[in-house]
C-alpha cells in the first residue's frame, strides 16, 4: 500500500486565456467565421492595413492595427479590441463581442455603404420631411389678414436650433446625374432599389440646379436674401473640423436667409475629421497661438464661450472647465502652483503647474466633430467621401460655374460635373497640393508642413480629476507637446511635434493614410510618454505619425485668391464675392480657431457683415517666395 508521499504531484492548474491586448500587433488573425451561429447566411473577412476607416463599433481608427474583421455584405468594419471584447466603452462595459454584432446590424443584404450610412440618410430625409410640414402649416398660419378670418395669429419664435433646421428644407431638393453626364465612367450595376450607387447619388446636373423654388415658398425668410449666393453651389474640398465649421456656418447663414444654396463637402478619406478625431486632444486655449491672429482668436474663443455656457452642449462636447494645465519649469518668477496634475502624471521635481485665464477648457474632440457633421446633415449639406475636384469650368471673367468631381481610389475612373460657383479649398497640409492641380499656372502660397508624433496609452481607470490636458511647452521635452486624458477610450494622449521637424514631398495620395510613421523609426511622442507618464509599459500602445502646417510666422492663410490668379485674363475690379477661397495653415490649433475661421469665411463670402481688421498677415499673399 503506498503511502501519501507516493502518489504524483496534482496536475498544474489550467492557464486562463487573457484577452489579447496585442492582437493587432503580432500573429495571424482568428478565422471570423469560426463557430458562426446556423442561419447567418453573411460571412465576415480579413482586411489587411485599413489605416484611414473606423470601427463601427467604437469610432476609433483602424489606424497602427494590422488587420480589420468586415461584413462582406455592408462592409462594416470592426477593430480587433472589439472583436476580442477587449475594448470598454463610456461606462466601462465590454464592446460588442464577435457574433454578437450580427445582432447590431451589420447582417444586411445592402450594398456598399451599408446600413450605417443609409440610417444616417434616412434620419436626415425624416428631418426634413417633419420640418416641410412644419413651414407648410407655419405659411398657412401666416397668411395676410384679407386671406383669412378673425385676428392674424402671431408666428411662433423658434430657437437658434430650430431656426437653422427650419429652412433647410428649402434649400434641399435630391436629383440624380443623368448617365449622359458621366465622363468615362464605366458603373458598376448596383441593387438601385436598396441603394443607389454613392458616387451618383444627389449630384446635381450642371444645367439643372434643382433650387427653384417659388416666391411662395419664400415669403417667411428671416433676413433678406443672399442675392450672389441665390441658385448658386459653393463646393468645400475638406470635412476636416476646419471645412466642417465652415460649411455649418454657411448653411446656416443661407437657412436663415432663405437663400437656395447647395453646399457640397468632398473628401478624400472614409469618414469627416479623421485626423483631428485622433489625435487632437482638445484643449480649447488660446496659449501657444502666434501672436499676430487679431480678431481670429477673439471671435474664436468668444464662440467657445457662448458654446460651454449652454448646459446641452456642454454634455454634448464632454466639455471640462478648468481641466487645461500648463506644467512649467520652476523659474524666480513662477514659485508657486495653482493647480494640480493628473494622477497619471509623473510629477518632477523642477514641474511647476499653472492654470490661466486665457484656457476655455477640455472637450472630446471626437464628439465635437460627430456634433458638426450632424449639424451639417440636418442644415442640408452633402459630403462625397472618397472623392476629390480634379478640375474646374470658368467664364474668362474668373466666375466658376463647375467643378468635375472624381474618386479618389485606386482603380475607379468615374467622374461627373457638379454645379460649382464658389470653391473652399481647406485640405489642411495638402490644401497647396490641391491648389496645385487646379491652378498650375501660377505660384503657391507658403505651406510650411511639420510632422505630429501621437501616441495613445490604455488607461482603464480615468477619474474625473483626472480628465485634464497638460501644455508641456515649458519643459524640458520642447515645445508643442501636450498630454490628455481621454475617457471616452480609456487611454492617455501624448503628442508633439516631430523630431524630423519639416515635412518634405507632401502628396496629396498621403492624405489618405492617417499614418505615416516609418517603420523602425523612434517617435517623439513616445519618448516623451516615457517620460511623463506614470507607469508607462512600452508593450501595450497605439501611435502614429499625422501632418500639420502653417504658413509664414507661424500664422494661417484665410482668404480669397484674386481673380487675376485664377485666369490670367481678367481685367477690372475685383468685387466678386465668389471664387476660390483657402482656408489652411493652422498647425494643432485648428479646433481652436475654427468657429473664428467660419465666422470669417462667412463674412467673406456671403457679405452680411464687414470681415473687420484681424490680420493682414492671414491674408492670402499671393505667390510664394523663391517661386
Amino acid at each position: 500500500m503506498s503511502s501519501r508521499n507516493d502518489m504524483p504531484p496534482p496536475p498544474p492548474p489550467p492557464k486562463v486565456k487573457l484577452p489579447n491586448q496585442k492582437c493587432h500587433r503580432a500573429g495571424a488573425p482568428p478565422d471570423p467565421n469560426t463557430d458562426r451561429p446556423p442561419g447567418y447566411g453573411n460571412e465576415w473577412r480579413i482586411e489587411h492595413n485599413k489605416q484611414t476607416a473606423k470601427c463601427k463599433t467604437c469610432s476609433h481608427s483602424l489606424a497602427g492595427t494590422r488587420w480589420c474583421v468586415t461584413c462582406c455584405e455592408c462592409n462594416k468594419r470592426i477593430c480587433p479590441d472589439c472583436w476580442n471584447g477587449d475594448r470598454y466603452n463610456d461606462y466601462g462595459e465590454h464592446m460588442f463581442e464577435g457574433e454578437a454584432q450580427n445582432l447590431e446590424g451589420c447582417w444586411h443584404s445592402n450594398s456598399y455603404p451599408g446600413p450605417w450610412m443609409a440610417a444616417v440618410e434616412a434620419r436626415s430625409n425624416r428631418m426634413r420631411a417633419m420640418i416641410a410640414e412644419e413651414n407648410r402649416q407655419k405659411r398657412e398660419a401666416t397668411l395676410s389678414p384679407s386671406d383669412q378670418e378673425g385676428p392674424v395669429p402671431k408666428k411662433a419664435k423658434l430657437d437658434s436650433r430650430e431656426d437653422e433646421r427650419a429652412f433647410a428644407t428649402a434649400t434641399s431638393s435630391l436629383t440624380s446625374l443623368d448617365d449622359d453626364a458621366w465622363h468615362d465612367l464605366d458603373r458598376t450595376k448596383q441593387n438601385d432599389a436598396v441603394w443607389e450607387d454613392p458616387f451618383v447619388d444627389d449630384f446635381d446636373l450642371v444645367t439643372d440646379h434643382p433650387h427653384n423654388h417659388d416666391a411662395a415658398s419664400r415669403k417667411d425668410s428671416l433676413q433678406s436674401r443672399i442675392d450672389h449666393l441665390h441658385n448658386k453651389t459653393t463646393v468645400i474640398i475638406g470635412a476636416g473640423v476646419i471645412g466642417l465649421a465652415i460649411a455649418r456656418e454657411l448653411a446656416a447663414a443661407v437657412s436663415h436667409t432663405n437663400t437656395a444654396h447647395e453646399i457640397v463637402v468632398v473628401e478624400t478619406r472614409d469618414n469627416e475629421a479623421e485626423l483631428a478625431s485622433h489625435d487632437c486632444a482638445g484643449l480649447i486655449t488660446k496659449h501657444g497661438l502666434p501672436e499676430g491672429l487679431g480678431s481670429l482668436l477673439d471671435l474664436s474663443l468668444a464662440a467657445w464661450r457662448d458654446l460651454v455656457e449652454n448646459e446641452g452642449m456642454r454634455q454634448e462636447f464632454r466639455f471640462q472647465p478648468d481641466s487645461v494645465v500648463h506644467a512649467k519649469i520652476k523659474t524666480p518668477d513662477r514659485r508657486e502652483h495653482n493647480a494640480e496634475p493628473p494622477s497619471w502624471y509623473a510629477v518632477r521635481p523642477k514641474d511647476i503647474f499653472r492654470s490661466h485665464a486665457g484656457d476655455v477648457g477640455k472637450i472630446s474632440s471626437r464628439h465635437h466633430n460627430r456634433w458638426l457633421y450632424e449639424e451639417c446633415m440636418e442644415l442640408g449639406v452633402k459630403f462625397r467621401f472618397h472623392q476629390e475636384v480634379v478640375t474646374f469650368d470658368k467664364t474668362k471673367r474668373a466666375q466658376l460655374l463647375s467643378a468635375q468631381i472624381g474618386s479618389s481610389l485606386d482603380g475607379d475612373k468615374r467622374s461627373a460635373d457638379i454645379q460649382c460657383n464658389n470653391l473652399i479649398v481647406a485640405a489642411g497640409p495638402w490644401t497647396t497640393e490641391v491648389l496645385r492641380q487646379l491652378l498650375p499656372w501660377t505660384d503657391q502660397p507658403e505651406n510650411n508642413s511639420q510632422y505630429y508624433d501621437w501616441i495613445r496609452i490604455p488607461r482603464i481607470n480615468i477619474r474625473s480629476y483626472d480628465n485634464t490636458g497638460l501644455l508641456l511647452r515649458n519643459t524640458a521635452d520642447g515645445e508643442g507637446a501636450i498630454a490628455a486624458a481621454q475617457p471616452r477610450s480609456r487611454e492617455i494622449l501624448v503628442a508633439a511635434i516631430s523630431r524630423k521637424r519639416k515635412a518634405a514631398g507632401v502628396i496629396r495620395t498621403s492624405a489618405r493614410s492617417q499614418n505615416i510613421i516609418e517603420e523602425n523609426e523612434s517617435s517623439r511622442a513616445k519618448m516623451l510618454a516615457t517620460a511623463v507618464i506614470e507607469r508607462f509599459h512600452d508593450d501595450n500602445f497605439t501611435e502614429g505619425r499625422a501632418l500639420i502646417s502653417t504658413a509664414n510666422n507661424n500664422l494661417p492663410i484665410i482668404g480669397k485668391i484674386p481673380s487675376k490668379i485664377v485666369d490670367s485674363r481678367f481685367e477690372g475690379v475685383d468685387n466678386n464675392p465668389l471664387g476660390i477661397y483657402v482656408a489652411y495653415g493652422f498647425g494643432k490649433h485648428g479646433t481652436t480657431l475654427a468657429p473664428g475661421t467660419a465666422t470669417l469665411m462667412r463674412r467673406m463670402v456671403c457679405r452680411d457683415e464687414p470681415v473687420g481688421e484681424w490680420s493682414k498677415a492671414c491674408a492670402y499673399p499671393g505667390p510664394a517666395k523663391g517661386s
